[in-house]
């Protein structure tokens, strides 16, 4: 995807949504990860954070204002199939750990 005219270290213009998928097979770490971002809106759903679904900036647990966010990067999230299925997969491996 050609993002020209912007620096990556600027935030995502609002007209755009940025996902960033680690789901292949050749990562490092065992399990996924989704990061999902729009202007200065950024959203994390991580396989390490057990106590969250959900988390902000640098891991931090979402506020109020942070839950709604959340809400409406899932929902436009959700209408991309790769990115679905991989947060899917992540909410699973979660729910699985819990219940053991």
């Amino acid at each position: 995807m050609q993002y020209k005219g912007y620096s990556m270290f600027h935030p995502i213009p609002i007209d755009r949504i940025s996902y960033a998928l680690n789901t292949n097979e050749w990562r490092s770490w065992p399990q996924s990860c989704v990061a999902i971002a729009r202007g200065r809106d950024r959203i994390t759903i991580d396989y390490q954070n057990m106590d969250h679904l959900c988390t902000g900036r640098n891991g931090v647990p979402l506020d109020e204002t942070g839950e709604k966010i959340k809400d409406a990067l899932l929902a436009i999230a959700f209408d991309e199939p790769a990115v679905r299925q991989s947060i899917s997969r992540i909410f699973r491996a979660k729910l699985n750990v819990s219940l053991n």
